[in-house]
């Protein structure tokens, strides 16, 4: 079992959050402060330009649009800062699971690693599919101001269009400035792809750990083969591990609630927003607007059958603890062992669960919910076109 290649996962996980100073184990006051700031004026301007058209509803749904994944990326780093001590103990608790003496069999091992391999993938493609939707949304504006610079004739005028809808205090009109405006607004690429999918990973990688440790102690339950006078000694041990999965799970449903919360909220409106996007693009014929959202609308879509993925895991492996309780030779022990075993049972039936600030418990139903919900949003907004 090579550890070092498994630790990998936490080590790509840093690296996304370090760019943001939001890492728990090294976080950097300056460099969030920094990029908190830039979001924040960029989500006002944006803001301030939805107030001055409010009255023009095609517009009102293009800036919302940009405005909701801004808010929600503030919300999101503020949250982290917020609560990075309660994940720094976490993320110093899950590094001795890495020892490869903790696993005793080859079944056990490749448990483990299942899981982290499935952390890995998770991460690559949250953060690709981030990345390539938010440069694709980026120069889009850009590709258009090209194009109106190649059919400029006499009679007509070249068109300045930022990617992000900001109201500012001059009118541009010469290309340098829309140049120097349109690179400002590009520092925010990085940030986006960052800080919207860097956040996501790190909750995703930290509830698949916590799926893999409940399902190694579910197979050293059942699969115990030891001289059964000495079960009270294992039962002890496996009860203080379980113990320690629990904390872990309340530290990690308290840290990430209202995180989750706010992502819940957003993303049912992203995903309605993206695909009326869509839709109206395809129906007034520029196809070359569909790419991004298409990027966007699925990378909205795979983050939360992440997390409505990892909820129903973690469900599922925690009850799977008391079938491995009741599978294993329970029947042999004495009597006051077999109480022991049966407390285990009740206790393992009280399935661990991933909630929105106690709202909403995420599983698959509550993804098959959210996609519903944006459809009924979706038609409510077709009614206003």
């Amino acid at each position: 079992m090579n550890m070092p290649e498994a630790m990998k996962v936490l080590t790509w996980n840093k690296w996304v959050l370090e760019f943001l100073g939001i890492w728990p184990s090294n976080e950097s006051l300056f460099t969030f402060s920094f990029f908190f700031f830039l979001v924040s004026m960029a989500t006002c301007f944006v803001y301030a330009d939805l107030i001055y058209r409010i009255s023009d509803f095609k517009y009102v749904v293009e800036n919302l649009t940009e405005n909701i994944v801004l808010t929600l990326l503030c919300c999101k780093i503020g949250l982290y800062r917020l609560n990075r001590r309660l994940m720094k103990e976490i993320l110093l608790d899950i590094k001795m699971d890495y020892a490869i003496e903790l696993y005793n069999t080859e079944e056990q091992k490749s448990i483990f690693l299942a899981y982290n391999r499935l952390s890995k993938s998770f991460i690559k493609y949250s953060v690709t599919t981030t990345t390539v939707a938010t440069v694709l949304y980026y120069i889009q504006p850009l590709m258009d101001h090209a194009n109106s610079h190649r059919k400029l004739t006499e009679n007509s005028s070249i068109t300045y269009i930022l990617p992000y809808h900001m109201r500012m205090s001059f009118n541009i009109t010469e290309s340098s400035l829309y140049y120097y405006v349109y690179a400002y607004e590009g520092v925010l690429v990085p940030i986006i792809a960052c800080g919207y999918s860097g956040t996501d990973c790190l909750l995703v990688t930290l509830t698949l750990h916590l799926c893999a440790q409940i399902s190694v102690l579910a197979n050293q339950v059942e699969n115990f083969n030891g001289d059964f006078r000495k079960f009270h000694s294992h039962l002890k041990q496996v009860v203080t591990k379980h113990s320690r999965i629990i904390s872990l799970s309340v530290k990690l449903r308290t840290a990430f609630a209202y995180f989750l919360l706010v992502q819940l909220v957003g993303a049912t409106l992203v995903v309605c927003l993206a695909i009326y996007n869509l839709l109206k693009n395809y129906a007034t014929g520029h196809t070359a607007q569909l790419f991004g959202f298409i990027f966007y609308g699925s990378s909205v879509t795979v983050q939360l059958l992440g997390y409505s993925f990892i909820g129903e895991r973690l469900m599922t492996e925690s009850l799977k603890l008391s079938d491995a309780f009741y599978n294993c030779k329970w029947y042999v022990l004495s009597p006051i062992y077999v109480n022991l075993v049966l407390f285990c049972i009740l206790r393992a039936q009280v399935p661990l669960v991933l909630t929105a600030a106690g709202f909403c418990t995420f599983s698959l139903q509550s993804f098959t919910d959210v996609v519903k919900t944006s459809m009924t949003y979706l038609s409510v907004l077709r009614h206003f076109v």
